[in-house]
This record gives C-alpha cells, sequence and structure tokens, in this order.
C-alpha cells in the first residue's frame, strides 16, 4: 500500500470521531468542495448469532473528471467472519484486489481489509477509472457466532482525481448480537451436531461442566438431563428422528 494511502488513513483516523450510531450514512468527504457522494449502509444493527449483516459502501462520481486509485478499507473485529462480497461499476462485477492485514492493523484489535477498485501507474494489476456520471459498489456480508455488543470502527474510501486526492469516513457502527436459543444447542455454539451429544455424555459421566444453557440440554422435556436427553439428540442428527423440545 502506497505511502499516500498510509497518510490517508492516518489522517482519517485523527479525523474519527464517536457520534450517535447510524445505520445508514451519507459520508463526509475530505477536501469539500467537489460533487461526490459516498454512502455507507449497514442492513441491521440487531442481528441474531449466525445471521448475516450486510454492509453496503457506494461512491458516486458526479463531477467532470474521472477518479482513479480508487480503494475501500474496512476494520472490522475478528467474532465477525467474511462470508462473502463483490464489488460492481455500474451494475457490474469488476476486477480488483483484495487483502487484508492482522499485523499491521489500522484499528487495534481489528483486521484491516482493503479492496483495490483501481491502482494507477505503469505496473496497475487493476485499471477501473470511475467516470463522470458512473458509481462503485462494494457489498460485504459478515456474520458473528457469538452473542455481544460490537464496534465497526474506521472504514474509509481513498481515490483520486483532477489532480488531488481524496478521502471519506463515517461514524462507527455499533452491532448487537443476540442469542438465539435452540433446544438441543447444548455447548451454545448456535447450532446442533454431534459436539452438543458430546456435551452432555461429558456432563452426565465425566465430570464435565452442564450445559451452556441447561434448558437446552433437557431435549425430551423431562425437567432433568438424563440419557434420554442425548438418545433424543442421537435420533434427531443421524436417524431423522423428531425435532428436540425443550421446556
Amino acid at each position: 500500500m502506497t505511502t499516500m494511502i498510509k497518510n490517508s488513513l492516518i489522517l482519517a483516523l485523527l479525523l474519527w470521531h464517536f457520534p450517535a450510531v447510524e445505520a445508514h450514512a451519507e459520508e463526509t468527504i475530505y477536501p469539500a468542495g467537489h460533487n461526490f457522494v459516498c454512502q455507507y449502509d449497514v442492513s441491521d444493527t440487531i442481528i441474531t448469532a449466525f445471521d448475516t449483516v450486510l454492509i453496503t459502501r457506494s461512491l458516486a462520481n458526479n463531477d467532470t473528471f474521472s477518479i482513479a486509485g480508487l480503494y475501500f478499507s474496512e476494520n472490522i473485529p475478528p467474532h465477525f467472519t467474511i462470508v462473502s462480497y463483490s464489488i460492481r461499476e455500474n451494475g457490474e462485477e469488476i476486477e480488483h484486489l483484495f487483502q487484508d492485514e492482522n499485523d499491521h492493523s489500522v484499528v487495534d484489535g481489528c483486521t484491516t481489509y482493503y479492496w483495490v477498485v483501481d491502482e494507477p501507474g505503469a505496473l496497475a494489476t487493476v485499471e477501473n477509472d470511475v467516470n463522470p456520471g458512473e458509481h462503485v459498489d462494494l457489498e460485504l456480508k459478515l456474520v458473528c457466532n457469538s452473542a455481544g455488543v460490537y464496534i465497526l470502527p474506521l472504514h474509509t474510501t481513498v481515490f483520486y482525481g483532477g489532480g488531488s486526492g481524496y478521502f471519506s469516513t463515517g461514524d462507527q457502527v455499533t452491532i448487537r448480537v443476540e442469542y438465539q436459543p435452540l433446544c438441543g444447542d447444548a455447548d451454545g455454539s448456535g447450532g446442533i451436531n454431534i459436539l452438543d451429544v458430546a456435551c452432555l455424555i461429558n456432563f452426565l459421566y465425566r465430570d464435565g461442566p452442564p450445559p451452556v444453557h441447561p434448558e437446552l440440554g433437557d431435549t425430551d422435556a423431562s425437567g432433568n438431563i438424563n440419557i434420554l436427553d442425548v438418545t433424543c439428540l442421537v435420533n434427531y442428527l443421524y436417524k431423522d428422528g423428531p425435532e428436540p423440545v425443550c421446556p
């Protein structure tokens, strides 16, 4: 990544503030005075574990000159996993570069991801100028399997045009991930599988810890956890048995 890009990211950090959370916002572009529109949208700020949250980044060039050297960046907490992403120019998918940095992340505790839409220069790997009247959209799908409250912090868009460099940044977004009770999910992972069977067996016969949510381990709704609950789970998972029913 060029020194200019890193300097732009550092400058964005200095200007970053912490106002009220917005799920949909038009971002401020620096320097001002040009006709660009940069949008940052989050599909939902309250999700359940294993649900997908969609981030949409959009840059529209309504000015009189072309944009080049276009970079998107995101800083994502380790609890979130990128499921998929796509980059489109005027609705058509385009070639781009994707990279992540754990050791040199911009925000502590996050992984910094970069999408290079246009890399100018004689040795350019991708060339996607954004001409007047055109727009570029990045769609990013994330999942989180741990309940809690998380912050999606600094994100930036950096680009060049008309002999100047520009960048935009917006407010941090807070996402609350809620645990969705699931009968049979003895280990609290958010799904039902052989690990839940092992959790019950360890608890019953090997002095293991109790289920994370004990009521979800009582899969036959008898009021107690015993071998019949293990049998219920095994039948459901591997023998087309009925779904577990908890108290």
